[in-house]
Order: C-alpha cells, then sequence, then structure tokens
C-alpha cells in the first residue's frame, strides 16, 4: 500500500510554486513523484556513487623546487663533483647538480648563511650561519642530512677556511682570534691563534674582527690572517708566531695568492689592487694600481674591488678578475665583472649587484699553474656562469628557470595532464623570440651528479602559467624536474602609454595598472582569460600563424549604490511596494510605477588605461581577441575583479567583482548581461541591503545621489542633454509593460503573462534589449550618463525588500554583496526538473548561489542568433563566501573540464521551446541520451471522468553539486537541490584556497582540497565528504602562498613560498614514489681527487715547491685542550644514528660476552665437579692401598 507525501512535502512543493509560477496538474504530480519524502523511488544518488579513494593513497611531500634562491648571501662549488651550493639570508641551501638534480635544505635556526665551504669530493658541505655555528652536512643520500654542529659561546663567527684534503678548519671570531677544528670530532684543539699575538708589538690598537684566512699555497705552514682594519699578518703555525706582517692604507676585502706563494694581491675599498711580496722590503708593497681609473683623473673616486681572483695560465700569462672597481656617479656604481689579461681589460656589466663570484680552472690545486675556464657570478637575482676560453667572453645559457624575479608574480595558474601538444607548440614560439647568437657552445659548467636513466615525471604534461606585475603573462614547462620557460605574452603592449599617468579631472592610476591578477583557460589551453589591476578582462586565443587586425574593446562598468536620500524618508514599519521582475528591470530604459519612480543622474566615468587603437600585429601564439574594460564612476575606481570563468564550448566568458558580474558572448563580442550582485536575486532577494553614500561630483548638488549604473543604459550617453527619441520609445514600453506586473499576497512581484519563469522567446526579448551596442564606447573624454530607473530591487526604499511572510530571512541587514565564485556546465536549474539546460552558477560572498539559464542558439546559426540568459528561481543559501562551485554527474566527472556532462539521464519535454527558463530548447547545444537509453513509462491521471496518458519523468538525483566556502564544504544532489553532506572546519579556521581536482587513474575519483588559514591541507572524498588527509604544509601561512597556491589534477599542487621561488608538492602517495625512484643523486662514488702536482728535481733540490706539514702533530692531542666553555658540540640526525647504531652493536657485543661468561662459568663448574670427583677416587684408592700394604707388612714372602 503506497504511502502518500506527508505535510513536509506538500509545504516543500508549495513553495516550489510559489517560486516558479502556477503550474499544471501534471507539473505538480511529477514534483510529488520526484520528491524525497515518499517511498518507493529509487536509491539516492550518494549511495549508487562508489568511491574509491582511501586514506593510504595519500600523502603530502614537497617534490620539487624551481626558481632563484631568495636573497642569497654565500656561494660554494666543489671542482670535483661540480655541483654548487648557495646560502641565502634565511638560512635555506640550495644545491644545484646538472639540469634536473637539485637539493634543498634548511637550518632550524634559520639564521643567514654567512659563508659556504665543500669539503671536496667527500659529499659534505659546511655552513656557518649568523647564530655563531658551525654545520657539517651530508648530502651523498637523497636529502641532506645534518651530521654534527659547533657552536661559538663567547666568541661570533666571522669566517673560516678548509684547505684541501685537510680535516682541520681555521675559524676567524669578531675577536681577532683564530680557532681550529677537527672535522672528524668537530671538536676544538688546544691550538690557538691569539689577536694580540698575530699584531706588531707596537701596535696598541685592536686589529678588528678577522676577514680573511688561507694558506699559502707553496707552504701550507704558513697561514695568512686578515683583519678589518687593513693589517695581515703571516703566521708560522709550526714555530707558532708571527712571521711577517703587513699594513694596508685602506681597508681590504679580499685576498689571493700567487700559485707560487712569493705574492699576494689585495682589493681594497678605494678600487685599487695591492701586490705584497712574501717578505717586502721597508715594508711597502710591490704594486699599487687602479684597474678602471684614467691618467689624470686622481680626483675621480671609484667604487671598491670587493673580490679579486690571481690565476696563471700554463702559457704564463696571469689573470686578475674582480668585481667592482668602477667609477662612482650620482646614480651608483654599474656592477661589473672585470678580466684582465695583462694590458688587455674587459668589463663585463651585470643587471643585478655581484654578491660573490667563483673561478673554475682547470685543476683543483692552487700550488700550480692552471688554466681559468668559467667565472660563476652569484647576483642578488640571478646566476650567471662566463666562458673564459671562447673569444668575447660569451655567457652560458642557464639551464635553470631562475628569472621569476624579472617582475614581481601576482597570480598563477596549474595545470595537470594538459593536452600533449600544447608545450610543443608553445616551446616553438618561445624560441621563435629568442636571440640564438650571444652563447656560448660549451657545456655548462654545473654538471655534477648521476641520473638514473629515467624521465622524472608522472607521463603527464604539466603547465604553469604566471602573471606578473608588469602585465607580463609567462608559460613554464612543468613536467619534470627540471622547469623550463615556454614563451610570454606581453598584455601591456595592448594598451596605450600614459606617462603622466593622470587625466584631467580624473584620478591617479595604479602603480601597476597592468600587473595580472587572475588567470583561466580553457581544458584545450587555447583560450586564455586574464584579470588585470585595473579591473580589465583579456581574452586571448591560441594561433599558429601571425595576424594583423583590431583588438574588440568593450567598457563596462559594474557599479552599484544605494540611494541615500530616499533613507531618510522611508519608515521601517510600513509596507513596501513589490519589485518589478529582472526581466521588466533590464528591458526598460525608465521605468515608472506605484514606489518605483527614479530621477536621472548624472554621472562621470573615466578609463584609466586605454586600448591601442588601429590595426596591430598579432604574432603567433597566444593573441588578443576582446578586451574589457571597467571604468571609474564619479573618480571611485571599481572593485578588483574577483572571479572569472571561460567555456569554450558555449562560447560565453564571465567576470565579476564586488558590485556585480558581466556575461560576455565573446564569439559576437557582445554583453549579455551587467548587472549588480542584488539584481540577480530579483524578487526572491532575502536580505535588506544598507544604504552608501556616493561620492558626489565636485560640480554636482548635495543632493544628488548615485541610484544604479547598468550596463544596458549606456545608449543613453550623450555629448549634450537630452533625451533621444528612441529612449522616449522605450521609456513608454517600459511603462507599459510595468502595468501588466502583478502582486501576490506575499508580496512576490511577477509579470502577469508569465506565469512563473519566462519562454525562452520572452527572456530574449527582455534581456537582449540593449545589451550589444551600449556596451562599446569610443569616445575618451569624461561623458555624463542620464540614468533612469532599472528595476533594481535595492534601489526601491531604505531596507530595499519586500515584505514578503514566505522568506525568514527579513532581519539580515547586508551593506555589499559581490561576485566570489563562477561555473559553467550543463546542469538542471529548477528544482525537481529534470531539464537540463546550460547554465551559470554564481557564488556570491554572503554565501548565496544563483542560476542562470542559458539559451544557446544551434551551430549554425550561432554567428548571427543572439544567447539568451535568464535567471532561475533557484537559490542555494550558505553561511559564508563561496570559493569554489563544481558539479559532477553519476559517473563523478568532473563537468568543467568537457561539457557538456556525460552520464546524466534525461528526457525531451513536448514543447520544449515553450518550457520555462530552466528547460533545454531547441536550441541548446546540449545532447541527450539516446531514446534506447530511456525508459519512458507512463501513468493515467483521471479526473472527472476523462483520462490522459503523461509520461513519467526520471526518478532520482543526477548531479552533485560540490560547493566549497570559507567555512566548509557543502554537497548537493540535483536537480532535488538536497544537501547530502557537509564539512565545517573549526572555530577560527577559514579556507582561504580550494580546488575540486580529478583523482589520477582509469576511474574518475573526485576529490577536494583545502588550504586553511593555519597552513593546513585538508582533503575530502566527493560526494562523501570523508576526511582524507589533514596535514599541515606550512608553519606559517603568508598572502604570497595564499595568492599563488593552486591544486590540479592528481593532487598536486605548487604555491611561492618567496618572489623567486616556486615549490611543487602533492598528496598522491603513488606519484611520490614515482618521483622518488626517477629522482638521481647529487653524489658520484666513482671520482676520484686528482693526484697533486709533481715537484721537479731542482725545486725539490733547492727547497722549492710546496712542503709537508703534519697538521696531526700540531693540532691533534699534543696541542691541549681547548676551554670547554668556548663552543659546545651538538650532534647532529647522521651523528645521532652513528651513535646509535655503535651503541647497539656494542650491546651486541656485551650480549656475547655476557653469554660466553655463562657458558664458561658452566664449564667450570663441570670442572671442578669431576675434580672433585677424581678426588674422592684418588682418597678411595689410598685407602685400599694402605689396607693391603697393612695385610702383607709383616707376611714373609714365602708365606704369600
Amino acid at each position: 500500500m503506497k504511502k502518500f507525501p506527508n505535510f513536509k512535502g506538500v509545504l516543500e512543493n508549495i513553495r516550489g510554486s510559489v517560486g516558479s509560477g502556477e503550474k499544471s496538474v501534471k507539473d505538480r504530480f511529477t514534483s510529488w513523484l520526484c520528491s524525497d519524502d515518499q517511498k518507493g523511488v529509487p536509491a539516492r544518488l550518494e549511495s549508487e556513487i562508489i568511491e574509491a579513494l582511501a586514506p593510504n593513497h595519500f600523502k603530502l611531500e614537497r617534490t620539487s623546487l624551481h626558481g632563484f634562491p631568495f636573497k642569497p648571501t654565500a656561494v660554494a662549488f666543489d671542482p670535483v663533483q661540480k655541483v654548487l651550493a648557495i646560502g641565502n639570508r634565511h638560512g635555506s641551501v640550495r644545491v644545484l647538480g646538472k639540469p634536473g638534480l637539485d637539493m634543498s635544505f634548511q637550518h632550524d635556526s634559520r639564521s643567514a648563511v654567512i659563508q659556504l665551504d665543500w669539503l671536496a669530493n667527500t659529499g659534505q658541505l659546511v655552513t656557518a650561519c649568523c647564530d655563531d655555528t658551525i654545520y657539517l652536512w651530508d648530502i651523498k643520500k637523497e636529502e641532506a642530512e645534518l651530521v654534527q654542529s659547533l657552536r661559538f659561546n663567547r666568541e661570533r663567527i666571522t669566517c673560516f677556511y678548509t684547505a684541501l684534503k685537510s680535516k682541520w678548519m681555521y675559524i676567524g671570531t669578531d675577536k681577532g682570534n683564530v680557532h681550529i677544528v677537527n672535522l672528524d670530532s668537530f671538536s676544538l684543539s688546544g691550538y690557538t691563534i691569539q689577536w694580540n699575538k698575530a699584531i706588531d708589538m707596537m701596535q696598541t690598537t685592536h686589529p678588528g674582527q678577522v676577514i680573511h684566512l688561507s694558506e699559502n699555497p707553496a707552504d701550507p705552514s704558513k697561514l695568512l690572517i686578515g683583519f678589518e682594519t687593513g693589517t695581515l699578518c703571516l703566521w708560522d703555525l709550526s714555530n707558532k708566531k708571527g712571521e711577517q706582517r703587513y699594513s694596508n692604507m685602506k681597508k681590504f676585502y679580499s685576498v689571493s695568492w700567487h700559485w707560487e706563494g712569493r705574492q699576494f694581491v689585495c682589493s681594497c675599498s678605494d678600487g685599487s689592487l695591492i701586490t705584497w711580496p712574501l717578505r717586502p722590503q721597508a715594508g711597502k708593497p710591490t704594486s699599487i694600481i687602479f684597474p678602471h681609473k684614467k691618467k689624470g683623473e686622481n680626483s675621480a673616486k671609484m667604487s671598491p674591488i670587493d673580490k679579486v681572483e690571481w690565476v696563471v695560465s700554463r702559457d704564463g700569462d696571469s689573470y686578475f678578475i674582480f668585481s667592482g672597481g668602477l667609477p662612482e656617479d650620482i646614480t651608483g656604481t654599474q656592477p661589473s665583472i672585470t678580466v684582465m689579461q695583462g694590458k688587455n681589460v674587459t668589463v663585463l656589466e651585470m643587471e643585478f649587484c655581484v654578491l660573490d663570484f667563483i673561478l673554475i680552472t682547470d685543476s683543483v690545486y692552487r700550488s700550480e699553474q692552471s688554466n681559468p675556464e668559467c667565472v660563476i657570478v652569484l647576483l642578488s637575482n640571478d646566476l650567471v656562469a662566463i666562458d673564459l676560453k671562447s673569444t668575447g667572453l660569451p655567457s652560458y645559457e642557464n639551464p635553470y628557470a631562475m628569472d621569476f624575479q624579472e617582475s614581481a608574480v601576482t597570480s598563477c595558474e596549474y595545470i595537470v595532464n594538459c593536452p600533449p601538444e600544447i608545450i610543443p607548440a608553445l616551446y616553438s614560439l618561445g624560441c621563435r623570440g629568442k636571440a640564438q647568437a650571444g652563447w656560448s657552445m660549451r657545456e655548462w659548467p654545473i654538471s655534477g651528479g648521476v641520473d638514473k636513466g629515467k624521465d622524472a615525471c608522472t607521463s603527464q604534461f604539466e603547465l604553469l602559467v604566471t602573471g606578473h606585475a608588469d602585465g607580463s603573462v609567462r608559460f613554464w614547462d612543468t613536467s619534470t624536474n627540471c622547469m623550463q620557460a615556454l614563451c610570454r605574452v606581453r598584455t601591456q603592449k595592448l594598451f596605450e602609454k600614459n606617462k603622466s599617468g593622470k587625466v584631467e579631472g580624473g584620478p591617479a592610476t595604479e602603480d601597476d595598472p597592468y600587473a595580472i591578477t587572475g588567470i583561466t583557460l580553457s581544458p584545450d589551453c587555447k583560450s586564455l582569460l586574464l584579470a588585470g589591476q585595473s579591473a580589465q578582462v583579456m581574452l586571448f586565443k591560441l594561433l599558429k600563424k601571425d595576424t594583423v587586425g583590431e583588438v574588440a574593446c568593450l567598457e563596462i562598468p559594474i557599479i552599484y549604490e544605494v540611494s541615500a536620500e530616499r533613507n531618510t524618508e522611508a519608515s521601517p514599519n510600513c509596507e513596501f511596494p513589490a519589485k518589478p521582475p529582472l526581466s521588466v528591470a533590464s528591458q526598460s530604459a525608465s521605468y515608472s510605477g506605484e514606489g518605483f519612480e527614479f530621477e536621472k543622474k548624472k554621472i562621470e566615468y573615466y578609463v584609466p588605461i586605454k586600448v591601442r587603437a588601429g590595426q596591430l600585429k598579432k604574432p603567433a601564439g597566444y593573441q588578443p581577441d576582446l578586451i574589457c574594460l571597467t571604468p571609474w564612476v564619479n573618480q571611485e575606481p571599481p572593485a578588483p575583479i574577483s572571479c572569472l570563468h571561460l567555456n569554450a564550448v558555449f562560447g560565453l566568458l564571465a567576470y565579476g567583482n564586488g558590485s556585480g558580474l558581466v556575461v560576455i558572448d565573446y564569439i559576437q563580442q557582445k554583453c549579455l548581461l551587467n548587472m549588480g550582485t542584488a539584481d540577480l536575486y530579483g524578487s526572491n532577494d532575502p536580505y535588506q541591503r544598507m544604504p552608501c553614500s556616493p561620492r558626489h561630483l565636485p560640480d554636482s548638488d548635495s543632493e544628488d545621489c548615485i541610484v544604479k549604473v547598468d550596463l544596458r543604459n549606456f545608449s543613453q550617453v550623450q555629448n549634450n542633454s537630452g533625451t533621444p527619441k528612441d529612449e522616449k520609445e522605450k521609456t513608454v514600453e517600459g511603462k507599459k509593460e510595468a502595468a501588466s506586473v502583478k502582486t501576490d499576497e506575499n508580496g512576490t512581484s511577477s509579470p502577469a503573462a508569465s506565469k512563473g519563469t519566462s519562454s525562452p522567446a520572452a527572456a530574449k526579448e527582455n534581456l537582449t534589449g540593449a545589451a550589444g551596442a551600449g556596451a562599446k564606447l569610443k569616445n575618451t573624454k569624461p561623458k555624463t550618463l542620464q540614468k533612469g530607473a532599472t528595476g533594481s530591487s535595492a534601489d526601491e526604499s531604505t531596507l530595499s525588500k519586500s515584505r514578503s511572510s514566505s522568506v525568514g530571512s527579513l532581519d539580515q541587514v547586508v551593506q555589499g554583496e559581490g561576485v566570489t565564485s563562477l561555473h559553467f556546465a550543463s546542469s538542471f536549474p529548477t528544482r525537481g526538473e529534470f531539464d537540463i539546460s546550460p547554465c551559470l552558477f554564481i557564488g556570491t560572498s554572503l554565501g548565496s548561489i544563483l542560476i542562470i539559464v542559458i539559451q544557446i542558439p544551434e551551430n549554425d546559426k550561432r554567428d548571427s542568433e543572439g544567447v539568451i540568459v535568464s535567471p532561475s528561481c533557484s537559490i542555494f543559501r550558505l553561511k559564508a563566501p563561496v570559493l569554489e562551485i563544481c558539479l559532477l554527474d553519476s559517473s563523478l566527472y568532473l563537468s568543467q573540464r568537457v561539457p557538456p556532462l556525460q552520464g546524466v539521464k534525461a528526457t525531451s519535454r513536448a514543447g520544449s521551446s515553450n518550457s520555462g527558463g530552466g528547460g533545454s530548447g531547441s536550441g541548446s547545444p546540449v545532447p541527450l541520451p539516446p531514446q534506447g537509453d530511456q525508459q519512458v513509462r507512463f501513468i493515467i491521471c483521471r479526473g472527472r471522468g476523462s483520462g490522459y496518458p503523461v509520461p513519467l519523468p526520471p526518478q532520482g538525483d543526477q548531479q552533485v553539486l560540490a560547493v566549497a566556502t570559507e567555512r566548509g564544504v557543502a554537497v548537493y544532489a540535483l536537480p532535488s537541490q538536497r544537501l547530502t553532506g557537509n564539512n565545517t572546519l573549526a572555530e577560527g579556521v577559514t579556507v582561504v584556497r580550494s580546488g575540486i581536482v580529478s583523482w589520477s587513474g582509469s576511474k574518475q575519483s573526485p576529490l577536494i582540497l583545502l588550504f586553511t588559514s593555519s597552513g593546513t591541507i585538508k582533503g575530502l572524498s566527493l560526494p562523501s565528504l570523508r576526511v582524507m588527509i589533514e596535514v599541515n604544509l606550512v608553519a606559517a601561512n603568508s598572502p604570497r602562498i595564499t595568492r599563488t597556491i593552486q591544486f590540479s589534477m592528481g593532487g598536486s599542487g605548487v604555491y611561492f613560498t618567496n618572489p623567486n621561488q616556486i615549490q611543487k608538492f602533492s598528496v598522491n602517495s603513488e606519484v611520490i614514489r614515482v618521483l622518488k625512484e626517477a629522482k638521481g643523486k647529487l653524489f658520484q662514488e666513482n671520482l676520484e681527487l686528482p693526484e697533486e702536482p709533481k715537484q721537479g728535481f731542482l725545486k725539490g733540490l733547492f727547497g722549492g715547491g710546496p712542503k709537508i706539514l703534519d697538521r696531526e702533530e700540531l693540532f691533534g692531542e699534543s696541542s691541549g685542550k681547548a676551554s670547554t666553555s668556548l663552543a659546545k658540540v651538538i650532534p647532529g640526525q647522521a651523528k645521532m644514528q652513528d651513535l646509535q647504531g655503535s651503541s647497539i652493536g656494542a650491546t651486541s657485543e656485551v650480549g656475547k660476552a655476557k653469554e660466553k661468561l655463562v657458558e664458561r662459568g658452566q664449564k667450570l663448574s663441570e670442572i671442578e665437579d669431576r675434580t672433585e670427583l677424581m678426588s674422592n677416587e684418588a682418597k678411595i684408592f689410598a685407602e685400599n692401598s694402605n689396607h693391603l700394604m697393612l695385610h702383607f707388612k709383616n707376611k714373609k714372602w714365602y708365606q704369600l
């Protein structure tokens, strides 16, 4: 026996009828049949879906880091392994090998790195930080391990030096002392060089901190110590005394030895190079030269030379390579690297400041002649390598992606599994714009590491698009560990240059008016939609050939303000008049009705940026197709573009800001809809709108106020006052149609002729009246806009709210509402109806989700007939701003990739062209399933003796609507619009970024990823919202991470850690495993250190050549013990593991010894028992012998 619906179901059906107008008996019966309150319907959609995701599929790990280290401070190069290390101000170290092989690690103290040094060919790196600690790192494994560290307590570390193939390290401090550390045990030696013994006995002042330490390449027993004040001391390690002292008149920065060890050169603060012999005569240097000072310019001030390297080639030519030393001017000094070979001086200008450089030669030993090969220069924002062996000293082409910093990154878009033909096409486009000449043809000098011979990618093509502050957009290939730049699009070239930044009577422009704030790509990556800082929206299309043509431009203001003058006259207790429907408001340019009369207001608008007019050359690649500008109104800038969406199948784009929404048909280049957010509700606005006082014009009366600005009234723009004839006709027509508006009992107004949702013909008539030509403004001067009524729901009264008793949220008073999320999809716009149609889902800052129905002509009529947009009566109410909207069909396929949806069971109604706005219509491009797949049943509805067959519509929900807000996630089933589940975050935590992505695999498994304000990533399965992962991604969230973090297919994501570096991560354990297996190692174990240079016969005979120093004897135990309060050894993770392994081994050895000891005791006990038994047997034998002797003692022999 079938159960009748309960009272709740009846009320819901009645409310649906009120929202959509009068329904026939057939429609009411259909709604009842499809309601969820009755029994006997098919199982719910969420119960039919089988989710394939499980928590063991998830694991968060950072996969790769790309870009240039942020604020670098130090650099070091291993000449044997050929790997480079760069340290920065925040305690991070980046190790680079061949392209695709790198490693990053972070000091726990996050102190700035002041110096780096490799222990050649050992895979160990020594770092010194501002926290006065020396760290020893091991990079032989996939991740760097801290071996141990040494922290100084009473002195600060200023520099250190480690000789080749030595386990002893010299450390200079701020007090002028030099300490020696054993790198094996990280313990201080008793051998210490005190500052008072290093300086001259006649010197009465402190020499300052130690800034240089180096051994004589020909005599390791001589240590050169440089102090801050310019004093140098040649210390004899064997005799423990200062052998020679040198005094520079100027402060020096660096020292470089001649390979023979008989002289060295100092770079000074006055731009000079001073050469000192090992034993100067009369305490004077050999030479003082100013490489860049011209003759006769003695008064010219030169910049300091920060570093110098002196090398002698095998041909005998001397090379001086240094940074700085150029003349100073008002604007400062040009950063440069100078290569001086004899009298030939070559100056290489750099784009950024030179922090340090490293000279690479064909020998790792400084005690022999060697040919210079290249110079690696560390700049403040780049890494440059100069080829010294090629003519003209060309630079190497940097294979790493390190030029993010050319312009600040303001937004990004990350796409996984993009079409495979896109990346090669973009790469070929980028190669066309590059100059092939000028780069060195030799191999990149940083070539260390071992590849495993596998392609380090996940068999998917990954594309990263970055928007920059200068208006440029760059494309990057991130498919492998080696990120590669593809091409660039410069949007600033599309606009006229405005040098002053102001217009007469207009406000000043932004600092970065062309900065890219939003990026959206179509699924095939052939259409690119961009949003800019000046509220400009630009559409680009990918073409293979160069073209010439104009760029279409639409100037569309998005302004919504409530009259402040009317608020003083209204009473909060009065019954407000009914609102006109959206169709009437959009058609009428001026509306007059009961309680809905407006006066025409004057508005000045101003466009800060202007599109270049005339024919423009469009090179192959992404070419501009349409630009939409948002003018300023009365010197008030428009709200920034908060969201934008593009659908290539529909041929539509939409964008919104804090004021309203714009929908564009970019095929016909026509504006379809431009409305304030409150207007989108129509007569179902649940909020009370607070008035806002707009800024008045300087020459306007104080009583004038802005009521509403709408694109559809831009046809009224005039240079002279007056109303055109066409405008008067439209006004009359608007009045006539306003008379047909009826008000029901609840105060909800609707056209008398529509009977619910307007028909497609009526919607087309109402919404396309003035949406085309009025959108284009060609005059650049400020104009006056004659503004009439628009029928806005917020323009009626103080509260701008009709007193409808069917709405229970009349007490909600809001001041503003913006559009925060947009999504095009084919869906069911009306509750309980199974007509599928193209729709636009709109999410607002107040948590509302509105649906606009779109009717698109057939393909052959797409260019001629207009697209019709009309509102639906569906409103979803949430409690937080909407961040993202997504639709899934019954096969869990994300609809935003390839619309229309697949797997949706829908029936075609008879006469769908006359159905409501939610109907598919004959012009809808959405394909329906074939008739063989539709199981149409009939029921008989009898009334007054007559019956007629009614086709039974499909039962059960067909789609899943997933919505991410700032407070959590909600899931609805369509078309019943039933809430199937929600997940709310903890109190005080909000969602700052969300992404609904597909999980990799044969079966589509959707997943929603949330990045919260606490720096946590939370993953939820769809549609059940089961928590798959919740783990911390960053310790502290930052605006840059919030702005740039992106999620994509397979659980991959990216975010910018700083202005120069982008971090890739993944929550997919399978992807992480594949990447680890394919990643190589930076350390090569089969390399051997070259042999030391052989000593010549004559040099050995006469005492020349390098001498042998027994450092173990000098610095070992015989030197004594250092003070325990001076420094403290802190074992690292690797050292602790070694100690733990050693302790485990010692414990096992002790156990074995104990077992052997027990066994020995047992054997001794057995021996003792046997000994006692033998003793007893001996006693018995003695007694028996005694008895036998006594028995035969007195008997003769013949008596026996």
